[in-house]
Order: C-alpha cells, then sequence, then structure tokens
C-alpha cells in the first residue's frame, strides 16, 4: 500500500432516481460504502473522483473516504459507468480494516516492453491479462504489481508463477495462467511449430 488516497465524500440522505439525477446536475456521484456491518450512502465530487481515477494504481488501491463525521479506509469495489456518455455514475466502496486480509484484484504494469529483444526482431507484446487477484492484509496491498518484459524473445511467454509478489500476497488462483507473450513470425507460444 503506497501514498494514501484521500476522497471527500458527503453523507446522502435523499434517494430515488430524481434525488440521484440531482446530485449528478450537481457534479456528485452517489456512492454507497458497505460492509463490516452496515452501508452507508454517500456523494462525491464527480471531477475530483474522475482524476484520481485516472491516477495509476488509484483503483485497486486503499482509500481513505473523509467525511465530517468520521475516516475510514476502503477498497473501490465497483465503478459503473454510463453506457454512451462514459460518465461514473455510481461508485461502490467495501469499508475495511488495515488489518484484516482481503482477495483484490491488482493491476499489472508491465515493463521493458519495448527493450526487448523479442520486440527489437519484429514480435509484437502481448499483454494477456491487466490484473492479478492477490490474498493479503489490506496494509500489505499494492497499488499494482510491476512485471519486468524487458528479457522476453520472440514467443515467449510469463506465467503467474514467473513473476515476484510483494511480501505478505499470494495469489487467489491455482492455475499458472499466461499474464504476456511476444508473439511474431508464426503466432503466439505453443502455436507455431509441431514437433
Amino acid at each position: 500500500m503506497s501514498g494514501t488516497h484521500i476522497i471527500d465524500v458527503q453523507d446522502r440522505t435523499e434517494f430515488g432516481t430524481r434525488a440521484t439525477r440531482r446530485l449528478r446536475t450537481q457534479g456528485l456521484i452517489p456512492a454507497e460504502v458497505y460492509g463490516h456491518g452496515d452501508n452507508d450512502h454517500l456523494s462525491l465530487n464527480a471531477r475530483e473522483f474522475t482524476k484520481q481515477l485516472r491516477t495509476p494504481g488509484f483503483a485497486s488501491a486503499v482509500v481513505q473516504l473523509k467525511s465530517d463525521k468520521k475516516n475510514e479506509s476502503a477498497l473501490i469495489q465497483s465503478v459503473r459507468r454510463h453506457p454512451v456518455s462514459g460518465d461514473i455514475i455510481h461508485v461502490d466502496f467495501l469499508r475495511v480494516s488495515l488489518s484484516e486480509e482481503v482477495a483484490h484484484a491488482v493491476p499489472l504494469h508491465f515493463v521493458g516492453a519495448e527493450k526487448c529483444p523479442g520486440v527489437k526482431a519484429g514480435g509484437m507484446f502481448e499483454p494477456i491479462r491487466r490484473e492479478l487477484e492477490i490474498h493479503a492484509k489490506v496494509r500489505d496491498l499494492p497499488d499494482f504489481i510491476e512485471v519486468d518484459v524487458s528479457g522476453m524473445n520472440l514467443r515467449d511467454v510469463i506465467h503467474v508463477l514467473d513473476i515476484p509478489l510483494p511480501e505478505g500476497c499470494k495469489v487467489v488462483t491455482d492455475v499458472n495462467f499466461t499474464l504476456c507473450t511476444v508473439v511474431g513470425h508464426g503466432g503466439p507460444a505453443g502455436g507455431g511449430e509441431e514437433g
């Protein structure tokens, strides 16, 4: 968990279609925080949240929901967008304690693709998965996992078990699935020549 992301929120007392429409015209997004026994209905500044959401690692980071009444830790569970405009129309947060263990999707940041020998030889770097679900204490959750791909040759593949995880983190799945590959001259690994 690097850096603290603070989101200013206000309690919401009005509900329903008209109330949420009114919120959105005021530049606010309706939100809900749940977990640890109760749900709270909130609103947050649309412009500020959209700006924060563009920050790498923010969507998977532990955030601090700060209101006049309290300050609490949470994870972003879902962000719903309008199907046409793409504007954020609702956000769900999961209230967490820094010492509890959770399973959470963490983005993968692939670094060094432009330097890898496979790309220099005419191949194309192809990420297969962009996030990895890991199990860890909330305080140990990274904002992202960096995967160094600078040594990949044509048809090389990086699997889940090939990457080092931060201390205290483990992968949720038992499957050693592919995270990325360098394709070219015969397709992805395993799809080319027969032996």
